[in-house]
């Protein structure tokens, strides 16, 4: 289009930095690794699939290693409502969008786009009730062969295995309607009610799954909701969910935490429902959440975690196949439950013996300043058990020494050399009011009211799906309560916030 490139540099010519040229891009020939970014707008959907690979790898050459592909597109079908008698555009759904980027490679194999966001086109929802205008940002990075199982991307390893669509509906089948987490509606009122929501308040949910909580939090508190997975499947379903919704307060995108940038402190809530159990590097993830929240934000996780090394040869497998990178609890916070005295007395909620008694958490405290050479290192709300031992204990994995004659002055020293000084992933990166708690029993009792409510509509869910899907989801129930009982598998509850005032 000669006339609208002239237009352009009637407009723009005076810039020094910009080379006009007017080319059919098909057959257009530009030096690989030589441009930072590659911009298009409403040209891929013109291209059918062969066309748009090709041109793909062309732009994957063009970009330096760690440059950004920005395209958007109109998807699913047409945008208007005016008749035509020729239409070329191919109106493509942004899970096939991201089937075909993704799969392109350079010529020599080493290098292939992985997704950094995709999202609707805000201004066409809010002026034409639009969400099918969809932008992509999309970035050059080496590839990994055998890093996902045999799959080019993780998102590929995620959309073909464990959250195919197939596989989305059938878990939604067992938590319930919009929802493919542990509880479903049940447990994210529960969680959701510790934030103490406020109506405007900006929330951002991390693998929002099919949007049932996003929906439910904008809805009942009036909160704006970003909800972010990165599996294109999850995020179409929430999408197509939206429309019937009508709930403009709740956005979604498909994006990768790992790699999306944020202005710092864009949200008041970090929001995530056992998603983290993906990611190799927690530590990096939490420092995004971190500069993501505004001074006083607060972060609120439940995932997946294990229990202690060694682990049974069938937890291991388990892992080894879903690809999770798993930690105990304790190892995200410090736990919430963990009390520590000084001389013959220790505290803990969960020791069992004959020696313990049920003390009210003020007559507790009282009695602990009556008692010489004694210090209570945490304080746990309403109850604990006041622990009568001169023997060391097992509090959560870690050893306490035999503090009995311990010297105040070597306290520090015993409790680093047991484990029981150290920084936490939360509090490592800046986090305070840090909770972190082992919730492994509620998750079981969920796992016993899923599973026999499953069971309860057998008929329907093999009417729905097949009796091989029924199978398959009885059988993984069961599996999770036994390892759950072998203590490989546990659940943890984790809230931490920002400081109000941040310490250089």
């Amino acid at each position: 289009m000669q006339n609208f490139l002239d237009k352009n540099r009637e407009d723009n010519g005076y810039r020094g930095n910009i080379t006009f040229l007017q080319a059919d891009v098909t057959h257009l020939e530009l030096p690989d690794n030589s441009y930072d970014f590659v911009f298009s707008n409403w040209l891929f959907m013109y291209l059918n699939d062969t066309e748009l690979m090709a041109l793909v790898q062309k732009m994957l050459g063009w970009l330096k290693p760690g440059g950004y592909l920005f395209f958007r597109e109109s998807c699913f079908y047409q945008s208007g409502d005016a008749e035509r008698t020729f239409n070329p555009t191919v109106y493509r759904t942004p899970a096939n969008y991201n089937c075909l980027l993704t799969s392109v490679t350079t010529q020599s194999g080493d290098n292939g786009f992985e997704i950094v966001m995709s999202k609707s086109v805000q201004t066409y929802i809010k002026i034409k009730k639009n969400q099918n205008q969809v932008c992509w940002l999309l970035q050059k990075v080496p590839r990994e062969p055998d890093g996902h199982q045999g799959y080019v991307t993780f998102q590929q390893f995620l959309d073909n295995q464990q959250y195919s669509r197939k596989g989305i509906l059938r878990y939604e089948k067992i938590f319930g309607d919009g929802f493919v987490s542990t509880g479903g509606l049940e447990t994210t009122k529960e969680f959701i009610s510790m934030l103490n929501l406020v109506p405007g308040q900006q929330v951002i949910d991390v693998g929002c799954g099919i949007g049932g909580g996003d929906f439910y939090m904008a809805k009942t508190y009036g909160v704006e909701v970003l909800g972010m997975d990165l599996s294109s499947n999850m995020v179409e379903i929430a999408m197509e969910r939206a429309i019937n919704e009508k709930t403009p307060l709740v956005q979604f995108e498909i994006g990768d935490a790992t790699r999306r940038i944020f202005p710092d402190a864009a949200f008041d809530v970090v929001y995530s429902r056992d998603t983290i159990l993906h990611i190799n590097d927690k530590k990096a993830l939490f420092k995004r959440f971190y500069s993501w929240l505004k001074p006083g934000g607060k972060l609120l996780i439940t995932d997946y975690c294990c229990g202690e090394q060694p682990w049974s040869p069938v937890f291991q497998e388990y892992v080894k196949q879903r690809g999770y990178v798993l930690y105990t609890p304790e190892e995200y916070g410090q736990p919430t439950c963990l009390y520590v005295m000084y001389g013959m007395y220790v505290m803990s909620h969960t020791s069992h013996t004959s020696h313990t008694s049920t003390w009210n958490g003020c007559a507790m405290k009282s009695s602990a300043q009556r008692v010489k050479n004694v210090e209570v290192i945490k304080y746990h709300q309403k109850k604990a058990l006041f622990v009568e031992k001169e023997r060391a204990l097992i509090l959560f994995g870690y050893n306490i020494a035999r503090l009995r004659n311990c010297q105040l002055k070597r306290r520090s020293a015993v409790m680093q050399k047991n484990g029981l000084v150290r920084k936490w992933f939360l509090e490592k990166v800046g986090f305070v009011k840090v909770q972190a708690q082992d919730r492994t029993e509620q998750f079981v009792q969920v796992l016993n009211k899923e599973l026999a409510r499953t069971q309860e509509i057998k008929q329907e869910f093999i009417e729905s799906f097949s009796e091989e899907d029924y199978n398959y989801i009885i059988d993984g129930w069961k599996e999770k309560l036994n390892r759950c009982s072998l203590g490989d598998q546990r659940w943890g509850l984790f809230y931490a916030e920002k400081p109000l005032e941040i310490v250089p």
